[in-house]
C-alpha cells in the first residue's frame, strides 16, 4: 500500500520558513559573538604578552644584578681572607 504525503498548509510552510530564517539569524549571532570573544582574547594575549616580555626583561636584569653582587661580595671576602 502506498501512502501519499499530506499537503502542507500555508501556515505550516510559513512556520517552517520562519524557523529557517530564525536559525540562520541565530547562527549569525553566535558566530558574531564568537568573533568578538576571539578578538578580545587576542588583544588580551597581546597586551599580556607585552607585559610578560617586560616582566621577563626586568627579572633577567634583577637576576644578573643579584649574581653580579654575589660575585663581587665573594671576591671581596676572598681578598679579606687572603
Amino acid at each position: 500500500m502506498v501512502f501519499g504525503r499530506k499537503k502542507a498548509t500555508t501556515a505550516e510552510k510559513l512556520a517552517r520558513a520562519t524557523g529557517r530564517v530564525a536559525d540562520v539569524v541565530s547562527r549569525t549571532r553566535k558566530a558574531a559573538k564568537r568573533a568578538v570573544v576571539r578578538r578580545k582574547a587576542r588583544l588580551t594575549l597581546e597586551r599580556t604578552g607585552r607585559s610578560l616580555k617586560t616582566v621577563g626583561k626586568a627579572a633577567a636584569v634583577v637576576g644578573l644584578t643579584a649574581a653580579a653582587a654575589a660575585t663581587v661580595s665573594e671576591i671581596v671576602k676572598r681578598r679579606r681572607n687572603a
